[in-house]
């Protein structure tokens, strides 16, 4: 398989795209599945993903795109997912998180970017995400960053 299907049944709560030839993520791949809250594309050759890549995804719970070859990540489209609580980019080639990235990972409650080529993250980051900033999350939230390893 060397595409992301387009032949998935639209109530699908849960995709997993695993060890193919995938190379892209392209825009849209998932707009009619709104039902989706777990989609994992990992361990594939992803080294693309559009900006409008996750649109319509406003229930998706988990976002994991491990051990792929992405360089660049699209922080933008996470807008795009209001209920994403985990996103894990772990085991890329992601060499920054961007300072426009931090008002885009507010919700989330755990982000692994480990095993990257990442040398700092940005201050605004480290300023407003409770992990960080010392702010305490909800009672019923816990927040954790996967950094190295």
């Amino acid at each position: 398989m060397s595409d992301i299907p387009v032949n998935v049944p639209v109530d699908t709560v849960k995709l997993r795209v695993e060890k193919t030839a995938v190379r892209r993520v392209p825009t849209e791949a998932f707009y009619y599945l709104s039902e989706l809250r777990y989609l994992w594309i990992t361990y594939n050759s992803v080294t693309s993903v559009d900006t409008g890549s996750f649109y319509n995804l406003k229930v998706l719970h988990e976002l994991r795109l491990d051990g792929n070859m992405i360089a660049t990540f699209p922080w933008e489209s996470l807008k795009e997912m209001p209920s994403l609580r985990t996103l894990d980019l772990h085991n890329n080639r992601l060499t920054s998180v961007p300072a426009e990235a931090a008002p885009y990972l507010v919700n989330i409650t755990y982000l692994d970017i480990s095993s990257n080529k990442l040398t700092t993250l940005p201050s605004d980051l480290v300023d407003i995400w409770p992990p960080f900033s010392g702010i305490l999350p909800s009672a019923n939230a816990s927040q954790k960053i996967v950094l190295g390893g």
